[in-house]
Protein backbone atom coordinates (compact mmCIF):
# COMPACT_ATOMS: atom_id res chain seq x y z
CA UNK A 1 0.00 0.00 0.00
CA UNK A 2 1.11 3.53 -0.67
CA UNK A 3 0.40 6.64 1.40
CA UNK A 4 -2.74 7.56 -0.54
CA UNK A 5 -4.19 4.05 -0.16
CA UNK A 6 -3.38 4.13 3.55
CA UNK A 7 -5.28 7.42 3.90
CA UNK A 8 -8.27 6.07 1.97
CA UNK A 9 -8.40 2.93 4.10
CA UNK A 10 -8.11 4.97 7.30
CA UNK A 11 -10.92 7.25 6.18
CA UNK A 12 -13.08 4.26 5.24
CA UNK A 13 -12.53 2.60 8.61
CA UNK A 14 -13.13 5.85 10.51
CA UNK A 15 -16.45 6.18 8.68
CA UNK A 16 -17.77 2.64 8.96
CA UNK A 17 -16.50 1.38 12.34
CA UNK A 18 -18.64 3.85 14.38
CA UNK A 19 -21.65 3.04 12.19
CA UNK A 20 -21.13 -0.70 12.70
CA UNK A 21 -20.79 -0.13 16.45
CA UNK A 22 -24.09 1.78 16.47
CA UNK A 23 -25.88 -1.01 14.60
CA UNK A 24 -24.48 -3.62 16.99
CA UNK A 25 -25.47 -1.51 20.00
CA UNK A 26 -29.04 -0.95 18.78
CA UNK A 27 -29.36 -4.65 17.91
CA UNK A 28 -28.15 -5.78 21.35
CA UNK A 29 -30.51 -3.31 23.03
CA UNK A 30 -33.45 -4.51 20.96
CA UNK A 31 -32.84 -8.26 20.72
CA UNK A 32 -31.17 -9.10 24.01
CA UNK A 33 -32.43 -6.35 26.31
CA UNK A 34 -35.92 -6.09 24.82
CA UNK A 35 -35.65 -2.30 24.54
CA UNK A 36 -37.56 -0.35 21.96
CA UNK A 37 -35.24 1.94 20.04
CA UNK A 38 -36.85 5.22 18.98
CA UNK A 39 -36.89 5.62 15.20
CA UNK A 40 -34.77 8.75 15.42
CA UNK A 41 -31.95 6.69 17.02
CA UNK A 42 -32.04 3.79 14.55
CA UNK A 43 -29.52 3.45 11.80
CA UNK A 44 -31.14 1.51 8.98
CA UNK A 45 -28.27 1.76 6.51
CA UNK A 46 -24.55 2.00 7.22
CA UNK A 47 -24.13 3.34 3.68
CA UNK A 48 -26.78 6.07 4.06
CA UNK A 49 -26.95 6.74 7.80
CA UNK A 50 -29.53 9.50 7.37
CA UNK A 51 -32.07 7.17 5.74
CA UNK A 52 -35.39 7.08 7.53
CA UNK A 53 -37.86 4.31 8.24
CA UNK A 54 -40.90 4.98 6.09
CA UNK A 55 -44.20 3.24 6.77
CA UNK A 56 -46.03 2.89 3.46
CA UNK A 57 -48.73 0.43 4.55
CA UNK A 58 -48.41 -1.44 1.28
CA UNK A 59 -49.38 -5.11 1.36
CA UNK A 60 -46.10 -6.49 0.06
CA UNK A 61 -43.79 -3.79 1.41
CA UNK A 62 -45.27 -2.11 4.49
CA UNK A 63 -41.95 -0.57 5.54
CA UNK A 64 -39.20 0.91 3.41
CA UNK A 65 -35.95 2.71 4.16
CA UNK A 66 -34.91 5.90 2.46
CA UNK A 67 -36.24 9.40 2.16
CA UNK A 68 -39.79 10.61 1.82
CA UNK A 69 -40.24 13.13 -0.99
CA UNK A 70 -43.32 15.31 -1.39
CA UNK A 71 -44.24 16.46 -4.90
CA UNK A 72 -46.70 19.21 -5.77
CA UNK A 73 -48.18 18.73 -9.23
CA UNK A 74 -50.34 20.84 -11.47
CA UNK A 75 -52.47 19.78 -14.40
CA UNK A 76 -50.68 17.41 -16.75
CA UNK A 77 -48.53 15.99 -13.95
CA UNK A 78 -46.05 18.86 -14.04
CA UNK A 79 -44.14 19.09 -10.75
CA UNK A 80 -44.07 22.68 -9.50
CA UNK A 81 -42.47 22.01 -6.11
CA UNK A 82 -40.67 19.19 -4.39
CA UNK A 83 -39.29 18.69 -0.93
CA UNK A 84 -37.29 15.95 0.78
CA UNK A 85 -39.09 15.50 4.09
CA UNK A 86 -37.34 14.78 7.35
CA UNK A 87 -38.39 11.52 8.97
CA UNK A 88 -41.76 10.04 8.08
CA UNK A 89 -44.35 12.77 8.60
CA UNK A 90 -47.98 11.98 7.92
CA UNK A 91 -49.17 12.98 4.45
CA UNK A 92 -51.99 14.97 6.08
CA UNK A 93 -49.37 17.46 7.29
CA UNK A 94 -48.25 18.26 3.74
CA UNK A 95 -51.39 19.55 2.03
CA UNK A 96 -51.45 22.97 3.71
CA UNK A 97 -47.88 23.94 2.72
CA UNK A 98 -48.66 22.66 -0.80
CA UNK A 99 -51.81 24.75 -1.01
CA UNK A 100 -50.04 27.85 0.31
CA UNK A 101 -47.23 27.40 -2.23
CA UNK A 102 -49.75 26.97 -5.07
CA UNK A 103 -51.56 30.20 -4.12
CA UNK A 104 -48.25 32.06 -3.79
CA UNK A 105 -47.02 30.83 -7.16
CA UNK A 106 -50.24 31.05 -9.21
CA UNK A 107 -52.24 33.68 -7.29
CA UNK A 108 -55.29 31.44 -6.90
CA UNK A 109 -56.58 28.20 -5.48
CA UNK A 110 -56.09 25.11 -7.62
CA UNK A 111 -59.02 24.14 -9.80
CA UNK A 112 -60.07 20.79 -11.17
Amino acid sequence: MNGKQDEQLTELLETFIPRAEQVISQSVRRVFNGEKTPSCEKMVSIFEPHSDIIRRNKARKPTENGYKVWLDEVEGGIVNRWQVLEGNPNDDQQWLPSLEHHIERFGQLPTR
